[in-house]
């Protein structure tokens, strides 16, 4: 009987160490996984700036679904330039901290291609802003980060006029057209 259980016990250990060593060495890499691994893989870092279509105008403030966030260090800053949105008529259904990817930049404006036109005309007020496609956002939705590089006497125009919304409306360089954005699911 004694025998018996050093046998079984044994043959339990070693088992367990060949597994242990096995795993080990599949999660160092050293022994590539035997199963497709496609859903652990990060996706690709590759963001894309749209182009405006050709002869899109400023879209009315008053239609706009806009999300202010703050991913920099001033205390209170996304409520502050969201209530300068609000007295000139753009509704910001939220205000609060930025939990995304640290933005090194003073203005980034998330949009998806239904809101590219949007994001555009927001520029009239962060006229040193970046417009950045985002695949999870959905219809004319559109954030805008507030980055660690804000300076609030360059980025925020509180009454952009006429002119400030003529020079938003024009894509910025080095843009991708809508229709060559991939999408989620390509």
């Amino acid at each position: 009987m004694h025998q018996r259980q050093t046998v079984v016990f044994g043959s339990i250990g070693t088992a367990m160490l060949v597994l242990l060593i096995l795993c080990t060495m599949f999660w160092l890499n050293i022994i590539p996984f035997p199963f497709n691994r496609d859903f652990a893989r990060s996706p690709k870092a590759t963001s894309y700036i749209p182009c405006l279509a050709d002869g899109a105008a400023a879209v009315d403030r008053t239609t706009m679904s806009v999300r202010v966030y703050n991913a920099g260090e001033v205390e209170g800053l996304a409520s502050k330039v969201g209530e300068t949105l609000k007295k000139s008529s753009v509704p910001v259904s939220e205000t609060t901290n930025w939990a995304g990817k640290a933005v090194d930049s003073s203005v980034v404006i998330f949009t998806s291609k239904e809101g590219v036109a949007s994001a555009y005309t927001l520029r009239a007020f962060f006229p040193r802003s970046t417009v950045v496609y985002d695949s999870t956002l959905t219809g004319s939705q559109v954030d805008v980060v507030l980055g660690s590089k804000w300076d609030e006497t360059a980025d925020l125009i509180t009454a952009p006029n006429a002119g400030d919304f003529t020079k938003a409306m024009s894509s910025l360089s080095g843009c991708t057209p809508t229709a060559d954005i991939p999408t989620p699911d390509k």
